[in-house]
């Protein structure tokens, strides 16, 4: 049981860090202040600031986040506030995560396909382009698949009992190590483009919801006041936390009495 708790929050983090490093490395590239930078949620467990960046781990290893400040202090120098940056460096930033997730999910198939597979690195032309094509079509199988169970979803296809929350998916990871490394690996890319394509969706609270509205007040050359976004967002949120909980409770149901 502890094999498999640690198995998964170190699958968790993994993925965490991956999409939360996308938002950190794009915002300093753009030059948007970055004030903290935090792995998982609720109480902190550690945390350490430097260069005026605060880095957490905190409490609940489901998510992350970088904190991106609408305004900044007098005394701040490092960059510049969210609402002062461009419009393509904040659709970037915002969308960065999600794509840093999916370019993870790639980096291990091609990783699978190439080493894992063959035991080996086989420099031959032709097994390079085999290993290749074989890893394109996997991504692109996956890809698929997210997107089709997305909308089987949306178009009430697929309903409560096919959803999995941490716990459920806490299961298929250590299942997938039990079997094989490489099925573990197929494993985690799956999930990272899960992760990466879900977080697209405009969704109020997720990226691409935030990313929705850059680009609606570009178009229009109106700001969305704060507050009525942070409210949207506050909803959407409250929705997704409400729905973890329910899947994490029909998962322990699951594994205590089927």
């Amino acid at each position: 049981m502890t094999e498999k708790i640690l198995v998964g929050i170190f699958s968790f983090a993994v993925l965490i860090i991956t999409h939360e490093m996308g938002h950190y490395i794009s915002a300093l590239l753009f030059k948007i202040r970055v004030s903290e930078f935090s792995i998982g949620f609720g109480p902190k467990i550690i945390s350490k600031t430097k260069n005026g960046i605060t880095y957490k781990l905190s409490l609940f290893p489901i998510g992350g986040y970088v904190q991106m400040p609408e305004k900044l202090d007098v005394e701040s120098s490092e960059g510049v506030p969210f609402s002062k940056a461009g419009t393509t460096a904040k659709i970037t930033t915002l969308l960065a995560g999600s794509v840093s997730n999916i370019l993870f999910g790639y980096l291990v198939v091609l990783f699978v396909c190439i080493f894992v597979e063959n035991g080996h690195l086989d420099f031959e032309a032709a097994k390079l382009f085999e290993n290749f094509k074989l890893a394109n079509d996997l991504f692109k199988n996956f890809l698929s698949i997210t997107f089709d169970s997305f909308k089987n979803l949306l178009y009430g296809g697929y309903g409560l009992k096919d959803l999995s929350g941490p716990i459920g998916i806490t299961e298929a990871i250590t299942e997938s190590l039990n079997s094989s490394t490489y099925s573990y690996l197929i494993m985690l890319s799956f999930i990272a483009v899960n992760i990466g394509v879900f977080n697209l969706l405009p969704i109020p609270a997720l990226d691409g919801a935030r990313a929705l509205f850059c680009l609606i007040e570009a178009v229009f050359g109106r700001k969305i006041p704060v507050k009525i976004q942070e409210g949207i967002h506050n909803v959407g949120l409250t929705f997704l936390v409400g729905l973890i909980i329910v899947v994490t409770f029909k998962d322990i149901y699951g594994l205590i009495f089927l």
